[in-house]
């Protein structure tokens, strides 16, 4: 009776084990599908956090600081006009010219 009992326990500690090479093939096989999609899910998280910001975060900031709400709308229209300038790359001569400005002052 006892040694039914412990390769009954062995039995299923090896098909337990089993599942692993199948959960691991299907996450291969969804990341194959999710990879092709990350720029677009990126885009989306990006936007998602630009609308916290621009119009949760900064009214709030703005009401516990006691900022003018004319300048806070402001800022807000600026970093809007030029929110596509922050996530892309400046060329080596905008770098070059922001270094020579910085050198001079």
């Amino acid at each position: 009776m006892q040694s039914k009992t412990k390769c009954r326990a062995f039995a299923d500690g090896v098909l337990s084990g089993a599942v692993e090479p199948v959960g691991a093939l299907l996450t291969i096989l969804a990341a194959g599908l999710i990879v092709p999609a990350m720029l677009y899910l990126r885009s989306f998280a990006a936007g998602a956090m630009m609308y916290a910001v621009v119009e949760e975060l900064i009214p709030e900031i703005s009401a516990e600081n006691n900022l003018n709400p004319n300048m806070v709308r402001n800022w807000k229209r600026e970093f809007l006009d030029n929110a596509e300038s922050v996530f892309t790359h400046p060329s080596k001569s905008e770098k070059e010219s922001k270094r020579k400005t910085h050198l001079r002052f």
